[in-house]
This record gives structure tokens, C-alpha cells and sequence, in this order.
């Protein structure tokens, strides 16, 4: 309940305006690690591994505060979905095209493919509803987020299970 009352809270931020992104230098990786221990308890208690395949120490211009929302929606959601004794992937570097990259993979049960698109509408969630608690506003979240820094993001199913989320950031 707790979070969703904080995702109606930050979704009123967000279209009351008060959302301005503050652009300072920021460490994607310490944000990153920063949300992956925050959540620690619950990746224990679902006994879920992080594989980070390549985690490298890349700085941008963003809000540190709404990264980190970005992350934690991502690092909730794809706990929330995978299976109990299974992993997480992560991954974020610099791009050839001088970009940053960053994704996350679940080994969830997946969404069907005409859902893929309406995953970031708010309010969203899978049908059949899920039997997995939500408020459908993690996604919209991160998309926002993402558009605000002038990134692009792409969900995408993986062959066989899971879901992987997608985001690419200009340098």
C-alpha cells in the first residue's frame, strides 16, 4: 500500500509541475548499487541473484533524485515479477554511438506482445490482472523520467521468460 501511495505522490508531482529536473553531475553506477542495496531484503528473501553482466563508472548531466526513482521502479518491478531462486540481470556502459546504455532483465513470466506498448500507459497492468500487487504507475514513471533526460526506452520480452526493460541516455 505504502508504495503505491508513494507512486500517486510522485505521479502528482509530476503534473502538478513541481518536478523540475536539477541537472548536476551524476554517477549512474552509485545510483545504481545505492537502489540495489536498498532492496536487498526482498532480493533475499525471494532468493533472486544479481547478475550484473557490466556495470562501468559512467557520470551524466541528470537528477539524481529521479534516476534514482527510475532505478528503484525497475529494481521493484523486476523483483515483483521474477520467480523465487532465479536472477536479475543489470547492465550499463557507454555505448559505441556515444550514448549510455542501461538494462535490466527479469526472469518473469513475460507480457504478451500487443501489452509490450501499453506497459508504460498509467494505471496499466497485465491482463488477466495479475495476482501480483501494483499500482500501474512504475512504468509510466520511468518513462518520464527517461523523456525528461532526453533518453528513449524500449521493453522488450526475452525468448523463453522474462522481460527486459531497455534505456538509452545521450551522453
Amino acid at each position: 500500500m505504502a508504495k503505491i501511495i508513494d507512486s500517486l505522490l510522485t505521479l502528482m508531482k509530476i503534473d502538478s509541475k513541481q518536478s523540475k529536473i536539477k541537472k548536476q553531475t551524476v554517477w549512474l553506477n552509485d545510483l545504481l548499487f545505492e537502489e540495489i542495496a536498498r532492496y536487498r531484503s526482498k532480493i533475499n528473501q525471494k532468493n533472486i541473484q544479481i547478475d550484473s553482466i557490466q556495470i562501468q563508472s559512467i557520470s551524466m548531466m541528470g537528477d539524481p533524485y529521479w534516476l534514482s526513482v527510475l532505478f528503484a521502479n525497475l529494481i521493484d518491478n523486476a523483483i515483483k515479477y521474477t520467480k523465487t531462486n532465479t536472477a536479475i540481470a543489470m547492465h550499463l556502459s557507454k555505448s559505441s554511438s556515444n550514448t549510455i546504455l542501461f538494462w535490466i532483465a527479469d526472469e518473469g513470466p513475460g507480457v504478451k506482445e500487443n501489452e509490450l506498448k501499453l506497459l508504460t500507459k498509467r494505471f496499466y497492468r497485465q491482463q488477466p490482472k495479475s495476482d501480483i500487487s501494483g499500482s500501474g504507475l512504475g512504468l509510466s514513471i520511468v518513462k518520464w523520467v527517461v523523456t525528461s533526460h532526453n533518453g528513449e526506452m524500449v521493453i522488450e520480452n526475452i525468448k523463453n521468460s522474462g522481460l527486459k526493460v531497455l534505456i538509452e541516455f545521450p551522453i
